[in-house]
């Protein structure tokens, strides 16, 4: 990533080697550009600027449009802006969204242990009057139920503030077994 600037303002950003031979046409340059021919002709690498974590459940990065010289190095800043209470309980419905997802695959290759093709089937088997299948189906509801309990008891939890938001592997990792009768 590069800047085309002069006398410590941007001309252009983002700026490439394509850039250079297309503003310079009379001008060959070799195949591989190094970064002491590009600032002969102005043009400078932007480095990103390294910036502490931030809560992506009450927070956004918004990078600057164009990058800034800063002790000799042009440098893209960022700036981190608490987001509003629409904008958190939408990142966060979108994440439930996402954990739920993992949760039902989660469950869905759980039961294919068995062979159900997924948890929605397995569990149509509760009123089988089967012997392996009946109690297979009754188990499944029972778990299915546990873990959806437990997902959306620590899910209230990460919107009360009272817990940080697990990962995918660290929900599912609190969540229930299933016990096979």
């Amino acid at each position: 990533m590069y800047v085309k600037a002069e006398n410590g303002s941007v001309v252009k950003y983002p700026y490439n080697d394509n850039d250079l031979r297309i503003d310079n046409p009379n001008t060959s340059f070799p195949a591989q550009l190094n970064d002491s021919l590009r600032e002969s002709w102005n043009v400078f690498p932007v480095t990103v600027e390294a910036g502490s974590a931030f809560d992506p459940f009450t927070q956004k990065e918004v990078k600057n449009s164009e990058p800034t010289l800063v002790n000799g190095t042009w440098t893209l800043g960022r700036t981190i802006i608490d987001l509003s209470a629409g904008e958190q309980q939408a990142y966060f419905d979108e994440q439930v969204r996402k954990y739920e997802l993992e949760v039902q695959k989660h469950m869905d290759q759980k039961v294919s242990e068995r062979e159900y093709d997924s948890m929605i089937s397995a569990c149509t088997y509760a009123t089988s009057t089967n012997s392996k299948y009946g109690p297979e189906g009754l188990a499944c509801v029972v778990w299915r139920d546990a873990v959806w309990d437990k997902c959306y008891e620590i899910l209230a939890e990460v919107q009360a503030g009272t817990r940080q938001h697990p990962t995918i592997e660290e929900l599912i990792d609190e969540l229930p077994e299933l016990v096979w009768p």
